[in-house]
């Protein structure tokens, strides 16, 4: 009966060494998120303005390309690498209902949809100004 107590003091103990240690790692990974850092401005990843600056610095070209078989194609260019194009891209496909793709450094999407990019660019965060038509 003696031997059966300390097994659970000892189970008591590693289960409380096991909730510590989970507890120190969960923190320590709070911290690690915390202190990632974005290599281009040195600010925290959370605060970080490369993005914004991206996208107020390039110059955005929308037009309209016929492809073979008479198919049309919308064509974005110009949005650079630190705007994230790849989920502009998304999105664009999202809210147009279109297939589409990013290569190349442009988006290009399924059909003519040259008279609703400049709004859904707009309400991701593009300055009016920066869209040539």
């Amino acid at each position: 009966m003696f031997q059966k107590k300390t097994e659970v003091r000892t189970h008591k103990k590693l289960n409380q060494r096991i909730r510590n240690s989970t507890v120190t790692i969960s923190i320590m990974k709070k911290v690690n998120e915390l202190a990632e850092i974005c290599k281009n401005c040195g600010l925290p990843k959370e605060i970080c303005v490369c993005g914004a600056i991206a996208k107020e610095s390039s110059k955005i070209r929308v037009f309209a390309e016929k492809k073979s078989f008479g198919k049309w194609m919308t064509v974005v260019d110009g949005i650079s690498e630190d705007a994230n194009p790849k989920a502009v891209t998304k999105k664009l496909k999202t809210k147009l209902a279109c297939g589409g793709t990013y290569k190349n450094g442009r988006i290009e999407l399924q059909g003519d949809h040259t008279y609703k990019i400049k709004k859904l660019l707009v309400e991701m965060g593009f300055s009016e100004e920066q869209i040539e038509m």
